[in-house]
Order: structure tokens, then sequence, then C-alpha cells
């Protein structure tokens, strides 16, 4: 199956703009408007096959802007097919406390299924929310059974002349999250100079 995993923004109303997003560092098919680079994602990985086990793990500070800006997220999701009830949503307290990071990070561990393919959008959210994120991307490849992040992303509004944006560009970090597993496999070999391997596999 697959799971998509995003947080919804923080933007007051009138504030959250819809783009077009040009991907950087990889392929993309179409071009859609939308308020949430999660979007263009979802909708191309359902061009590639329909899987009605798809599920979609929202991360949602308490805040009034989150929740009308979650229901703006749910009528674009409706417009690819994906109803309410493949939503699964996390509560994030505004309280950036050490136990509201490691819960967050538990929750997404819960709430992943064995045997996903994972594609997370990094964007939206508060940094600290970002960076948690990533780190639950990370262990969720080494704890849960047969799950891999197929993709992680992050959309970048580009601001032109003080008018409203009409693009976007979205990045690919998949490579950089990656680069986890080759760390990990060159501390097993407990290599003399295990630093100087690394930079030899990234720049050779």
């Amino acid at each position: 199956m697959r799971t998509f995993i995003t947080s919804i923004p923080l933007q007051i109303k009138g504030k959250l703009y819809s783009v077009v997003y040009e991907p950087i560092g990889f392929e993309m098919e179409g071009r859609r408007r939308t308020a949430f680079p999660i979007i263009p994602i979802i909708e191309q990985e359902m061009g590639k096959s329909i899987d009605g086990k798809d599920e979609v793990i929202v991360l949602k500070l308490e805040n009034p802007a989150v929740e009308d800006n979650y229901k703006r997220f749910l009528e674009e999701l409706a417009e690819l097919g994906i109803s309410k009830e493949q939503v699964k949503t996390i509560a994030v307290p505004m309280e950036q406390t050490t136990d509201n990071g490691i819960r967050m990070i538990l929750d997404i561990l819960e709430n992943v299924s064995d045997d996903s393919d994972v594609y997370a959008c990094v964007t939206f959210g508060t940094k600290v929310m970002s960076t948690l994120e990533t780190f639950a991307l990370i262990f969720l490849e080494k704890l849960k059974v047969n799950c891999k992040v197929q993709g992680m992303y992050y959309g970048e509004i580009r601001w032109r002349d003080g008018s409203d944006p009409e693009e976007g560009l979205l990045y690919d970090l998949t490579l950089n999250l990656r680069l986890n597993r080759i760390v990990d496999r060159i501390q097993s070999l407990e290599m003399a100079d295990a630093e100087q391997f690394f930079r030899d596999i990234l720049e050779g």
C-alpha cells in the first residue's frame, strides 16, 4: 500500500496560495495548481496504479488556521478521488516540548502500516515538526516491516515583485534521506577511515 504524510500549513485565511510546482531533481507528469505540495505527488503515484488501500496521514497543529486549511486540503484530495475516510489525522500540540515531539514520532510510527511505500512532504508545520517528521521517516524503515520511504519532498514558493505567487519549486530530498542507509552500512563495516570512504562514495 501507499502512505502519504504531510503537515497542514499555519497560514491564515487568504495567505495560503495555490501555485504550480516545478519538480527539481525528479520527473513529474502534469502540473496541477495546488496549495499543498504533496498533492501532485499523490496525483502522480495514483496515476501509476489504483490502490484502494492508499492512506494519507495528516499532522495537524492545534490551531484555528490549521483547521481551515485542513478543510481545503480535504477538498483537493476529493478532486483526486481520495475520501475523508482514507485520511488519518495526528494532533500536534502548539507547545513544542520534547515529550510532545516524541509523541508525534510515535504517532507517525503507529499510523503507518507495515508493507507500505511512504511519500512524505516536510514543507509545512513548524521547523521542529519538519525535523521530527524527517527523523520519523528514518525510523520507519528501521522499525516497520517491509516499509520503505520512496519519496521525501519540500515545496518552495517563488515570490516575484511583491505580487501573489504563481509558481513554486518542488525539491526531491529522497537521496539525502537515503544517505542514512549508506552511513549505517559503513558503520557496520568498522572501517579505519569511514568518513573518507563516505566522501569517496559521494564525490566519486
